[in-house]
């Protein structure tokens, strides 16, 4: 172990580092960024790779892969949002990327903290090519501020648009998981420059499905049922598959028998549409586009899609969401909405959900 030499401001201290302590990139494997007031900002090695499943159903492989041979055949930074339901595979997709990138020589970086600011921009710079992972992205940016170490900006998504879109110099991979969509700020969504890859888990694939009752031997008439199944619900995950393929392999009961006694999500056999019966605009440049609305839920936002008239005097289509604090009439039967320039009224009407599972 050789002295070295840290000389600074006039200034001389003595160093003694193990030859290996010192490398010129940082080692491929897993760390999270942490920050205190006297050293500033660090890594920690969490572990070398993401424990993942030996058998991947779905697409997981292919977007993962493709995901990673972008990243590297960019020259700009890439970022990925993976959106939806927990247990769809949001989390597998991330983690197989991110092991694809150790794979190719790069390490990961979790950040668990709301931080940004000329510091934090000056780190990531200095890191080089590598990988940062948000998981739970507005979660983290929610936090308050005393929990977000004094940095300079503490609350919003909006203060890493500089890393996003480029401005923090170098070259890295972004990903970042939301379990609801629109809790990414606007700023975010639909940007290729700045999210250049966006994949909505809202149901657990068909694939999943599949493969999975396939490597079980599984009958392809069951997986059909299952399918059905999945697409009828409001919310299928991978541990519903697995209790309810367990149940099957156990006692070999119906579909219907199975789930009548396990504690997965009931099936919807009808849906609710709202068909606007009366509109008003105040803004002369919009008309309506869309008079009926699928999969409505007053308690959830839903979408009014539009036509906005542009400078050049033609249309394009356009879509603002409405909220359940825009309600300003509900008796059950119909509903009325007040946004914006936007005065809707529309009936609420049920019909059967036809589910084809005849190409499977």
């Amino acid at each position: 172990m050789k002295p070295q030499y840290l000389i600074n401001n006039g200034s001389v201290r003595i160093i003694k580092l193990p030859d290996e302590a010192l490398q010129p990139t940082i080692p491929p494997a897993v760390y999270t960024l942490v920050h205190d007031d006297m050293g500033g900002f660090s890594l920690i090695h969490m572990h070398d790779k993401y424990d993942t499943p030996k058998r991947l159903y779905g697409t997981i492989k292919k977007r993962s892969s493709r995901i990673v041979d972008t990243f590297l055949d960019r020259q700009c930074s890439t970022g990925v949002a993976i959106t939806g339901l927990k247990g769809a595979g949001k989390s597998e997709l991330a983690k197989q990327t991110c092991n694809k990138v150790i794979a190719a020589g790069y390490p990961i970086v979790i950040i668990n903290e709301s931080y940004s600011g000329t510091e934090f921009n000056n780190f990531i710079q200095d890191l080089g090519v590598c990988a940062i992972f948000y998981d739970e992205f507005a979660k983290i940016f929610n936090k308050s501020a005393e929990d977000n170490k004094g940095q300079e900006s503490k609350s919003s998504q909006e203060q890493l648009l500089t890393l996003f879109d480029g401005s923090v110099a170098g070259k890295r991979l972004i990903i970042i998981t939301e379990n609801y969509y629109r809790a990414i700020s606007s700023y975010f969504l639909e940007r290729p420059g700045r999210i250049y890859y966006h994949y909505d888990y809202d149901k657990l694939e068909d694939a999943v499905v599949k493969g999975y009752t396939k490597d079980l031997k599984l009958s392809k008439k069951f997986a059909k049922e299952v399918i059905g199944y999945s697409r009828r619900s409001t919310t299928f995950t991978f541990d519903s598959l697995k209790a309810i393929c367990e149940q099957k392999l156990r006692y070999n009961e119906s579909l219907v028998e199975i789930t009548k006694e396990l504690n997965v999500i009931t099936v919807i056999e009808k849906e609710q549409v709202l068909v606007i019966e009366e509109w008003h605009c105040s803004d002369p440049d919009l008309r309506l586009h869309k008079k009926t609305i699928e999969d409505f839920n007053p308690k959830d936002e839903v979408r009014l899609d539009y036509m906005n008239k542009g400078r050049d005097g033609g249309e394009y289509e356009d879509y603002a969401y409405l909220n359940p604090h825009d309600i300003v009439y509900s008796d059950g039967k119909r509903v009325g909405y007040k946004h914006g320039p936007w005065t809707i009224l529309g009936k609420i009407e049920e019909k059967d959900i036809k589910v084809d599972i005849s190409s499977f």
